[in-house]
């Protein structure tokens, strides 16, 4: 962009809500930050992204929060083991879950892009997140299978890795700037969103 002569007019980078802490409420203003290995490269990620404002670039950072769509992400890897009647719970299930349906994840990228105004940090996340056995009980209902096996810690840490701190840790996530920009969610019942990831 530096060596453009015609700069872009709007530069959009996607972080992860993963910055934040895993132990409190968080919204764009929480200044507190996880000292995580994932959590310190969205720090340095969103450090390169807003230089791009330093150019006049209008900038732009989404933390999203775990994305729901049948194609990919955490409900690709999660689909055949719950179908075959293996899923559960992760550990005591209590701990939060933000996440945002992939319709909304576009819609929001669409506004912002349509929207001359939108800079800064935005939350890519419902207003209230949901509970991993919340979550674990909404995907069994959806494909019609039982959800009494726990998931043990090791499989998930086996599965994704350093995502798996996010998964067993949780994050309680507020999406408060899309809110001040007057954004409607299409989708915010997790079983719902479930539904129609899998119609």
């Amino acid at each position: 962009m530096k060596s453009c002569q015609n700069r872009p007019k709007r530069f959009i980078s996607t972080s992860a809500v993963g910055i934040y802490l895993n132990d409190i409420y968080c919204d764009e203003y929480q200044k507190e930050r996880s000292q995580i290995f994932l959590a310190q490269i969205c720090k340095d990620w969103e450090i390169e992204a807003f230089k791009a404002k330093s150019l006049g670039v209008a900038t732009a950072v989404f933390r999203s929060g775990v994305v729901l769509g049948k194609e990919g992400g955490m409900l690709k890897k999660l689909y055949l083991p719950f179908l075959l009647g293996l899923g559960g719970k992760i550990g005591s299930g209590k701990q939060p879950l933000s996440w945002i349906h992939i319709d909304d994840l576009c819609l929001v990228y669409k506004k912002v892009i349509e929207d001359e105004s939108p800079e800064g940090i935005y939350n890519l996340c419902v207003p209230e997140p949901t509970t991993n056995i919340e979550f674990t009980k909404a995907l069994g209902d959806v494909l019609y299978r039982p959800t009494f096996l726990p998931v043990p810690e090791w499989v998930v840490k086996l599965v994704f890795a350093e995502g798996s701190s996010f998964i067993l840790e949780g994050q309680n996530v507020y999406p408060k700037r899309l809110e001040e920009v007057g954004y409607k969610f299409k989708h915010k019942n997790v079983e719902d969103a479930l539904k129609v990831c899998f119609k």
